[in-house]
């Protein structure tokens, strides 16, 4: 189990900030703006216009027209976007806000270093305006099945190449947690144990995507974007695979329990109740709840 770093959020890391803007928040909102085009059709005027105005209006600063940067030409890979250079501005802009990097710096072309925390908010706080501008439009519990299901054809849409990258359960123990211990780059607590009759079993006791938003208040929004897409993920591992997770820091719990079960063993999904993720290891202070 790696030790919790309670600085984790202020380690350094360095970035391309245009670079990673369309291969994260640009990416995705030009994904979902095509999916509700092609879904919900109606409510897209409102939407886009309500959604300008949000990254509008919580972005610290016009940094795509300090930089004169033509966004109309530079949308021509996003058609969706495209469409929207208004609203592909804004969300630059809000992304850049949240790496909260310096007016002067060439964000176009140089790297910049910001910290993690700032780093997991610049794609993760455009997710979360996404889709509670959504819930604005369209009933809430209508805008959360549209965006799980977003979601859904999102992951399996832009992973196709790496489906079925593992062979067993033992296979992706080995990718994600063999020598995990060596790497403190990040400290995320994991506790885990081998696979074992078609299950690979762990517990997170630190979510550093969750953390990173504790001034973002809505608890299933943050689980949305933080936790929603890993039961595709298992999917996308392999296509025996599923993921069952039924406590999570997201949404407040103390920790994720999470189960990846191999359908070819494991049929049952059976998931293992409180009792057992509470034994498994003590609960530590940041995890206690007041």
């Amino acid at each position: 189990m790696r030790v919790y770093n309670p600085n984790s959020l202020n380690i350094q890391k360095e970035i391309q900030p245009l670079e990673f803007a369309r291969e994260s928040p640009l990416k995705r909102l030009d994904y979902l703006i095509g999916f509700l085009k092609k879904n919900k059709p109606e409510i897209m005027p409102v939407f886009v216009q309500k959604l300008e105005k949000r990254y509008e209006e919580i972005a610290k600063e016009d940094y795509v027209e300090r930089k004169d940067f033509d966004v109309d030409t530079k949308m021509s890979d996003f058609p969706n976007l495209e469409e929207f250079p208004q609203l592909a501005k804004n969300n630059l802009n809000y992304f850049l806000s949240l790496l909260e990097i310096s007016s002067d710096i060439d964000w176009v072309k140089e790297k910049v270093k910001t910290s993690q925390r700032n780093y997991f908010r610049s794609f993760l706080g455009p997710k979360y305006n996404n889709v509670e501008i959504l819930t604005s439009v369209v009933d809430r519990e209508e805008a959360i099945q549209l965006y799980k299901i977003y979601i859904t054809e999102y992951i399996l849409s832009f992973n196709k190449d790496s489906e079925d990258s593992v062979d067993s359960l033992d296979s992706l123990w080995e990718k994600y947690f063999k020598g995990y211990e060596d790497d403190e780059s990040e400290s995320w607590v994991v506790i885990q144990s081998k696979p074992s009759n078609g299950k690979l079993i762990f517990r997170k006791d630190v979510c550093l995507w969750a953390d990173s938003l504790d001034d973002f208040p809505d608890s299933e929004f943050k689980y949305l974007i933080c936790c929603y897409g890993d039961f595709q993920g298992a999917k996308r591992e392999n296509k025996h695979f599923i993921y069952t997770m039924k406590h999570t820091i997201a949404k407040g719990d103390p920790y994720c329990s999470c189960v990846f079960h191999d359908t070819r063993i494991d049929w049952d999904l059976t998931h293992p109740p409180k009792e057992f993720w509470n034994e498994i290891w003590p609960l530590h202070e940041w995890q206690k709840k007041e």
